[in-house]
């Protein structure tokens, strides 16, 4: 299961732009962990424990795509093949909107 996080600039363009432009200094945070059934509520998973963050940085020149894992987290270095198709998912991804 995971999540994608967002400082408020990413989160301000995300609510009002469909695109993955998002602007200088917006930095974007997908968290993934292991599940666990829940005990409170029968048929449901809660989060148990992170395996791993992936960190988009957006700057000036370039979006930077730093992974940790492990526990406790630590960098994690990949290919640039890799880091690439991760960067570009993650930033494609759409905000979800609920009522």
């Amino acid at each position: 299961m995971s999540t994608l996080y967002g400082n408020d600039t990413a989160f301000d363009y995300a609510l009002n732009h469909p695109d993955a432009a998002y602007p200088e200094n917006a930095v974007l945070y997908e968290v993934t962990w292991k599940q666990k059934p829940d005990e409170v509520w029968f048929g449901g998973n809660i989060p148990k424990e992170i395996l791993s963050v992936e960190k988009v940085s957006v700057t000036e020149n370039t979006d930077v795509y730093e992974k940790f894992a492990g526990n406790p987290l630590k960098k994690v270095e990949s290919g640039s093949e890799e880091e690439k198709l991760r960067r570009d998912f993650i930033l494609n991804q759409r905000m979800a909107v609920s009522p």
